[in-house]
């Protein structure tokens, strides 16, 4: 006698090439998206959601594959959280599911976090999108719903200085978790304390390290490969407070990383907003 084995969508997350929606009647301008009032049963599946999308978007999108593209996956540490907790991560034209068996109870745990590397596949795909001012270089772009209120849809790539598409706002400095920081006088004693930057404002920092005074020392080291791959503040009396992507070590490539906190966002579409290159 045979069996089936269904599977619900934990969260979804597709990119949305503005060359791919516009026509010379349809324009989903910046500013556009909204979530009042959308219904993911009823309303269209693609952004602004409160047009009606013409059939030439629909035609050009089934002709569409990110994954020519850009090739996104779990991290290693998300790869093996999600094998234990019996979920499915499958890459689509458009960008990933993560999807599970609705008969297996998910933690209900604010800190679970679900990391995917983007890697590039194509070069021209940096040519053919744009970023403000200018691709950022020696960076990665990170976005997350940390510290968000859940939503049915909710857009990555907002920003509410720049717009909705991914821009040089969203990118970070890349370094291994063995970092190095300049100091602002040589030589003098200082405390750095180090921050999860999708922690609440409010939280401790996760890292704190003395450094005592060294003659002639230019920079302070710190260790921080005890601390799981991510955003981080630095920040003390000596140096200039910077944010960094710590970790990526041994994995070249990466054009930017997503971050999911899926609890209490059960079902979500996380969009990412791509401007078409126009220069």
């Amino acid at each position: 006698m045979g069996f089936q084995i269904t599977y619900d969508k934990l969260f979804e997350v597709a990119f949305w090439h503005h060359a791919q929606i516009r026509t010379s009647s349809y324009d989903p301008a910046l500013f556009s998206y909204d979530t009042a009032g959308y219904d993911p049963l009823t309303s269209p599946f693609i952004i602004p959601l409160s047009t009606v999308v013409p059939d030439e978007v629909g035609r050009r999108l089934l002709n569409f594959d990110l994954r020519n593209l850009l090739d996104i996956r779990p991290n290693p540490e998300t790869a093996e959280l999600l094998k234990r907790l019996g979920l499915i991560f499958k890459t689509t034209t458009l960008g990933f599911w993560v999807v599970y068996n609705g008969e297996r109870d998910l933690p209900a745990d604010n800190s679970l976090r679900f990391t995917f590397d983007v890697g590039l596949v194509a070069a021209e795909f940096i040519d053919q999108i744009e970023v403000q001012p200018d691709w950022p270089r020696g960076q990665v772009f990170h976005l997350s719903n940390a510290q968000q209120s859940p939503e049915n849809r909710y857009l990555l790539s907002d920003n509410a200085a720049v717009g909705e598409v991914l821009h040089s706002n969203h990118f970070f400095e890349r370094r291994g978790r063995i970092a190095r920081v300049p100091q602002l006088a040589p030589g003098l004693a200082t405390t750095l304390e180090v921050f999860d930057a999708l922690a609440a404002a409010a939280a401790p920092p996760v890292f704190t390290v003395d450094f005592p005074a060294v003659n002639g020392q230019t920079g302070y080291e710190l260790d921080l490969r005890p601390l799981r791959e991510g955003r981080y503040r630095i920040n003390g009396t000596n140096i200039n407070e910077v944010t960094l992507y710590l970790g990526l070590e041994n994995r070249p490539g990466i054009l930017g990383v997503i971050d999911i906190f899926p609890n209490t966002w059960e079902g979500t579409i996380y969009d990412i907003r791509l401007a078409e290159a126009t220069g």
